[in-house]
């Protein structure tokens, strides 16, 4: 069976076929991005920044740092190369044509070269009071001591082989909990850790099953 061509691996062949032509440039991430892509837009002679995922902050970082991609891991695709900067997935769909149909081998191949890790994710509905104590156990640096805290757009905790991702809580009380692990072994150990600490510290609440979105190889 072949690799499902993600929408980190869509980002990448993008970001990998602009610096080719624009080496320096900066590419634009958001706070979900895979731990997978900075380290890609360095190999390949960018920078990156992580910024709020909002379209027109998205749009205002790209003029102020000459960025001529941005994107993050739900799909979005911002392109100023030839285009003109917005998120259109018309036209985003029509580059990634462009490069596979360029590429001259398998699409197989050319996923197989790209980088990839098991992400989780799962849709908290009428979640304001497990938001709350989530957000609580993650903004806590006594709990996760040495990880990495972020608080653009919610907030993320990057450790050594993972990370998670807590969004902001919509105005219906609902959110999206994303995990991610360089491979399994490592995204199953931070699921169980974080739904440890979550009993420990809140008995009456509980995670739902985190379901694999990607898993690597």
């Amino acid at each position: 069976a072949g690799r499902r061509l993600s929408d980190d691996h869509v980002l990448m062949l993008i970001i990998e076929d602009i610096l080719s032509r624009h080496p320096g440039s900066d590419v634009i991430l958001g706070p979900r991005a895979s731990r997978t892509l900075p380290p890609f837009v360095v190999q390949h002679g960018g920078a990156s920044a992580i910024v709020r995922t909002a379209p027109h902050i998205v749009q205002q970082e790209m003029k102020s740092r000459g960025a001529l991609v941005a994107g993050d891991s739900n799909g979005g695709i911002f392109i100023k190369d030839r285009w003109f900067g917005s998120n259109d997935p018309v036209y985003a769909a029509a580059r990634i044509t462009e490069i596979i149909s360029g590429a001259n081998r398998p699409l197989s191949e050319v996923v197989n070269d790209l980088p990839d890790a098991s992400l989780s994710t799962v849709h908290l509905v009428e979640a304001t009071t497990l938001h709350t104590a989530l957000n609580g156990i993650l903004c806590d640096d006594s709990v996760f001591p040495g990880a990495r805290i972020s608080k653009i757009d919610g907030v993320r905790l990057d450790f050594a082989d993972s990370w998670v991702y807590l969004e902001p809580l919509s105005e219906d009380g609902e959110c999206y909990l994303h995990v991610e692990g360089d491979d399994e072994d490592c995204r199953h150990r931070l699921e169980h850790l974080l739904s440890s600490i979550l009993k420990h510290k809140h008995p009456d609440l509980a995670l739902p099953t985190l379901i694999a979105t990607a898993i690597k190889s």
